[in-house]
């Protein structure tokens, strides 16, 4: 989210307790800020891959028409 200076963005939580593998998902709506302290961390420490974006038309609707007297 810092990255792309977008405010809106998808948190993941991955865990493991006993056996079994949580996956807990939050969606994170925060102002973005400039943040020198974080702009100094991702200069020392990059560990994540160039972020990039991009608009994918992924959903098709069908639309019936509508009934006849209706």
């Amino acid at each position: 989210m810092y990255d792309t200076k977008t405010s809106k963005g998808v948190g993941i939580l991955i865990s493991k307790d006993g056996k079994d593998v949580l996956i807990d998902w939050s969606l994170l709506e925060v102002p973005w800020k400039q943040d020198e302290e974080m702009e100094a961390m991702l200069a020392r420490n990059y560990p994540f891959r160039e972020a990039k974006e991009k608009i994918l038309n992924s959903f098709l609707f069908e639309v019936a028409a509508p009934e006849k007297g209706k």
